[in-house]
């Protein structure tokens, strides 16, 4: 396992680079046609399955350290996939799965937790992640703590 991942990690933070077409046009924006179908058909079908098996279903936004405010650091702990050598592609992507997260939330009228907006207003967001979107320990406490507020506040209010 850790050979596996200390190779993917040489891939994409060493060779990767180097090997990649870089894309000098300065693009920032993931192509408009493109948007994450098969995942918001995804979440909309368990949503679907969840109700109805009287499931309450309360979604949640990823967080990460991927925003247009990344600190050096954080650029450089990024491993972007194979599909990209951009990482405005790659932080534009994240923000178009979050939207779908926040759509699908209002439209079935479910709760959900922003947890990206909690992660961004932190000032220790950097010291929280092991990579781009990992959490150290540290961070899954905050996480937790957040969600066991928020549980306790919409849930047993609304019982």
């Amino acid at each position: 396992f850790y050979l596996a991942k200390a190779m993917r990690r040489l891939y994409f933070r060493h060779l990767k680079p180097i090997l990649a077409k870089v894309n000098s046009s300065g693009v920032t924006e993931v192509p408009s046609e493109y948007y994450p179908h098969r995942y918001e058909s995804n979440l909309r079908r368990l949503v679907s399955i969840a109700k109805q098996r009287n499931i309450e279903v309360i979604l949640m936004t990823n967080t990460g350290l991927l925003s247009e405010q990344m600190s050096d650091h954080s650029r450089s702990i990024v491993e972007l996939p194979f599909y990209t050598s951009q990482i405005q592609t790659v932080v534009a992507l994240h923000h178009r799965y979050n939207e779908v997260v926040r759509n699908v939330a209002t439209e079935e009228r479910l709760l959900w937790v922003d947890m990206a907006r909690l992660f961004n207003q932190r000032a220790d967001k950097e010291s929280l992640f092991y990579d781009a979107v990992h959490l150290y320990c540290e961070g899954h406490r905050v996480m937790a703590d957040y969600l066991q507020s928020f549980l306790d506040q919409h849930l047993i209010d609304n019982r």
